[in-house]
């Protein structure tokens, strides 16, 4: 970014004084708890420019996204947002999705700790992986349709600016098949994604299926970029400095 002219200090979320005279003329950040991001909405009122904003930073939540991404072209799977508490709705859910495998994901943050992504394969093994999330702490989850087929990764910069950059690759540890799909209607679909959310910098998974269709079954905020940070690095900082100095 210094290239660009602009002074970089790098800090963790519990290094800032959110609202104590803190706030910068631009951030982009790497957090999603619900505490930095009411800091970074508080960064935004007082006037900086933040990516991702807030906003977009919580709508990835998966217990928002599903309701986001209902009804747009994307896509998705069938989901249902459910509490975890006994009682509170996963048999209905293992039904309306068609007692098939599902997959049990806590319904606020993505993946950060085991227990948080749970395979069942039946209503009662769903049902533990619900009673166990209620344990930790998490009070709703989403109960997804396992979908069969080739896990993708995806990496995008770019929306309301125009699309910068996209790279897709198979997920390694998997018994690969290599379903045929169309390349570039999973880029539109990954950035249509995108806008919804509101994201400018992004990364996803998808599945390539036997039928030769794709489903996005997850987008976030700020992913890894793992395998391509210095050709990923090079599109965020010159897309910065574009949303940042409006060149």
């Amino acid at each position: 970014m210094k290239r660009y002219g602009l002074a970089v200090e790098l800090l963790r979320p519990e290094e800032i004084s959110w609202g104590n005279g803190s706030c910068p003329d631009y951030a982009f950040v790497m957090c999603e708890h619900r505490s930095a991001i009411e800091g970074l909405r508080r960064w935004e009122e007082e006037g900086a420019m933040v990516i991702n904003s807030a906003r977009s930073v919580l709508n990835t939540y998966r217990e928002n996204m599903v309701t986001l991404l209902s009804g747009t072209s994307v896509p998705f799977p069938r989901s249902v947002v459910v509490p975890t508490e006994p009682g509170g709705g996963g048999e209905a859910a293992w039904k309306e999705l068609g007692a098939d495998p599902v997959w049990v994901k806590r319904g606020d943050v993505h993946c950060v700790e085991p227990g948080d992504v749970v395979y069942a394969s039946s209503s009662e093994a769903m049902a533990e992986a619900l009673e166990a999330m209620a344990g930790r702490g998490i009070t709703s989850a989403v109960v997804q349709r396992h979908i069969e087929g080739d896990l993708i990764k995806f990496y995008g910069v770019g929306a309301a600016e125009g699309i910068e950059w996209f790279h897709w690759f198979y997920h390694r540890e998997q018994a690969l098949k290599k379903y045929p799909f169309d390349v570039e209607e999973l880029r539109s679909k990954a950035f249509e994604a995108a806008r919804v959310l509101g994201l400018e910098i992004f990364g996803g998974d998808a599945i390539a299926t036997e039928e030769n269709e794709f489903f996005i079954i997850d987008v976030n905020a700020w992913p890894s970029f793992a395998l391509f940070r210095e050709e990923a690095s090079e599109r965020i900082s010159r897309y910065l400095a574009r949303r940042f100095l409006g060149r």
